[in-house]
């Protein structure tokens, strides 16, 4: 009894080196395996990618775990871009930008007015506006 499938083609041995040589017995139909080895039909990628699903399935997985973590330690300790700003009062007068009026300064409303200026500086508008300006 032979282990082999009976659906094997028969090995013929060659001949002399300077005799022509036998043909081959190809697979069913005639056609040689070279010619073969390029065409897979949908039956056999399909074939292909059902032996390997338990290879996509972990590694779809394992990549989308990985990915989650990893973006939640960029976002933690790496921000994409972070600015930072410094504002300097170098005296205790402000003048009004409206009226063109000069005005002097306690400590109480030069801690107001640099809260406003901080803010401001931290609004959604100036920076519509510094994308804007060309």
């Amino acid at each position: 009894m032979t282990t082999l499938p009976q659906t094997n083609p028969v090995r013929m041995p060659r001949g002399i080196i300077n005799a022509p040589a036998a043909p081959l017995a190809y697979a069913p139909g005639g056609v040689p395996p070279a010619a073969m080895a390029g065409s897979m039909s949908g039956s056999d990628v399909w074939r292909v990618i059902r032996v390997n699903m338990i290879w996509i399935i972990l590694l779809s997985a394992a990549g989308a775990v990985g990915g989650f973590f990893l973006n939640r330690y960029l976002l933690a300790n790496m921000p994409e871009y972070t600015a930072e700003g410094l504002v300097q009062v170098q005296t205790n007068t402000m003048t009004n930008p409206v009226t063109g009026q000069t005005l002097m300064l306690d400590s109480g409303s030069l801690a107001v007015e640099l809260t406003t200026q901080a803010t401001l500086l931290r609004s959604p508008g100036l920076l519509t506006d510094l994308l804007q300006n060309p």
